[in-house]
């Protein structure tokens, strides 16, 4: 069995930070607005609309799910997903058959290189289960190249492929 684990297992923290950060950027846009009133830029009530907006993004950053563990058993053939739905639900587990996941990879984008590696999505037959990437879970870059390389493996052994270097 190989299991792989975030590098974030507390997400409270990472909760927290993005807390601080909306609530310093409304405050800064909250100051400006007080202490500038002769700009034009601040009378307008576009402002509101980044005082709704960040804390909008908060809330849908709590919402995101989270993997935190991922496990490979070559013996049952089946990959376990230990993961979150809400960032402060219970741990729930999810099994996942060889035979009918499918593992992608999307490193063809520009920006990739810009932002760390592509996320790695999981699917079941066509339905999407999970994405798994450095910035949502905490997962190291190494760590994500070895789970596809992981994925890869599973499948040249399912189509009896040798792998090419």
């Amino acid at each position: 069995m190989i299991t792989y684990t975030t590098g974030r297992p507390n997400i409270k923290r990472y909760i927290l930070y993005e807390v601080f950060v909306v609530l310093c950027l409304v405050l800064i846009l909250l100051i400006c607005q007080y202490m500038f009133p002769e700009y034009r830029a601040f009378k307008n009530p576009n402002y509101l609309l980044w005082a709704i907006v960040l804390p909008s993004r908060l809330f849908f950053e709590i919402r995101r799910e989270r993997v935190y563990e991922i496990s490979f058993d070559h013996e049952k053939q089946l990959m376990s997903f230990s993961y979150k739905t809400w960032a402060f639900s219970k741990l729930k587990k999810y099994d996942l058959p060889y035979e009918v996941a499918r593992v992608e990879r999307n490193e063809n984008t520009g920006m990739v290189n810009w932002f760390g590696p592509a996320p790695i999505y999981f699917s079941k037959n066509k339905l999407d289960l999970f994405e798994i990437s450095r910035s949502k879970d905490g997962f190291t870059k190494a760590d994500l190249s070895e789970i596809y390389k992981t994925c890869v493996g599973i499948y040249l052994a399912q189509k009896n492929l040798q792998p090419t270097s």
